[in-house]
């Protein structure tokens, strides 16, 4: 018996092992904006999203404090955000801290995209909120490469102190597979008319761990688990007298 029970308590700790959590890497759209194009795993640029892409070259600042990359025109389209702490309340918009700032030109899509810096299993979740007081309506999409995985129309309402329509988003719980290199669009199309389209945009995306590596926990019920293993071996040393089928059967 004492062998099968050490064959059921390895069985149990394999088990839990496998069953633990994997640590996750994430990255942060909005924390990793800055005066860099790229930033990180981040770049932005414009296009048609899902088809082309062609990165912006050059930043400026509206508003006093919102920080922004586009293509060097005085009209959109853009990537920016609002560095100061507070929000900004300019024409018709309503800019909180901490969010991305997309508003698409007349013929081309406002983009940020995200190249998968490791190969493994992704999610992604966040929103695109209309940010605009008079939004005459905007398509928020997303694609994996060439593959459309979220599209919605937001139309209203408008911004008024906080956000006005929002569409949030959750992709994949770790199912969705990125090869190093692979890329994600979160773009904005003017659904017909570009005035008015000013877009918040809050993407946050997590990478499984790769490696494998047990957490902390899983370290300790597998030395349980050897621990036990050893228990019984040391046990077994000193019965000498014990052949194997008495040991099996035992």
């Amino acid at each position: 018996m004492r062998i099968l029970n050490l064959v059921a308590g390895a069985a149990l700790a394999g088990a839990l092992v496998s069953a633990m959590p994997a640590a996750a890497t994430s990255y942060d759209g909005v924390v990793d904006f800055s005066f860099s194009n790229p930033s990180g795993p981040w770049t932005y640029g414009f296009g048609v999203t899902g088809s082309t892409f062609t990165p912006y070259s050059t930043t400026s600042f509206l508003f006093g404090s919102e920080l922004i990359w586009s293509t060097g025109d005085s009209q959109p389209p853009f990537v920016g955000q609002n560095t100061s702490p507070t929000p900004i309340n300019a024409i018709t918009v309503w800019i909180p801290a901490a969010i991305l700032v997309l508003h698409p030109g007349p013929d081309t899509d406002t983009i940020v995209r995200f190249t998968a810096p490791k190969t493994g299993a992704y999610d992604f979740t966040g929103s695109f909120e209309i940010l605009d007081t008079s939004p005459t309506g905007v398509i928020a999409e997303i694609y994996q490469g060439g593959t459309q995985l979220y599209s919605q129309e937001l139309t209203g309402p408008g911004a008024s102190q906080t956000p006005g329509g929002v569409g949030g988003f959750e992709i994949g719980e770790g199912e969705v597979l990125l090869n190093a290199g692979d890329t994600l669009d979160f773009g904005v199309n003017n659904d017909g008319d570009y005035a008015f389209d000013t877009t918040g945009l809050y993407p946050q995306i997590f990478l499984q761990d790769p490696s494998g590596t047990p957490e902390p926990t899983t370290w300790a019920l597998m030395l349980i688990g050897f621990g036990g293993l050893g228990l019984a071996l040391r046990r077994r040393a000193q019965n000498p007298s014990h052949t194997a089928e008495s040991w099996i059967g035992a």
